[in-house]
């Protein structure tokens, strides 16, 4: 095989080789970029779910001083 055909082929590889992984690096970035998306609704949602009952747990606790102070009355 002639130096100029060889020199072209390995050119030809080459841009493949960078268009693939110019291809494997938007790919997955996108992917990643949606599981970073759904991890960040998620914790979102368990932050939430968390504040809710922490609400109760004060509420509870308000509720049964409450109570002990009627016992105590009574």
């Amino acid at each position: 095989m002639p130096a100029r055909e060889q020199n072209w082929m390995e050119n030809q590889f080459d841009e493949l080789r960078e268009v693939g992984f110019r291809k494997w690096v938007i790919t997955n970035s996108s992917k990643l970029k949606e599981h970073v998306l759904t991890q960040c609704k998620e914790a979102k949602n368990l932050d939430k779910r968390l504040q809710e009952l922490l609400t109760r747990i004060t509420s509870l606790e308000k509720n049964i001083n409450d109570l002990i102070e009627l016992k105590n009355a009574a």
